[in-house]
């Protein structure tokens, strides 16, 4: 369990880093991030009424589509 935990885990630098390159158009990046929130996404597509495969596919792109906006904290 604890591995499991471990090999889930990111640094808040990295996840700036990589959100970074994502903002910069970096594929790679990219699918470093979709893959860290992948887990969580196919948990929480069990509770919406559709195909996991498409609300996994719409959190997704939305997911991709926020991090691509370069949001400001305030």
């Amino acid at each position: 369990m604890e591995a499991k935990d471990a090999e889930a885990a990111m640094s808040d630098a990295e996840f700036l880093r990589l959100l970074e390159l994502v903002q910069q158009n970096d594929e790679q990046a990219a699918l470093a991030l979709i893959r860290f929130f992948e887990p969580e996404m196919i948990r929480i597509s069990r509770f919406i009424r559709m195909p996991q495969e498409d609300a996994v596919q719409s959190m997704t792109a939305e997911l991709l589509a926020f991090f691509k906006e370069g949001q400001e904290a305030p």
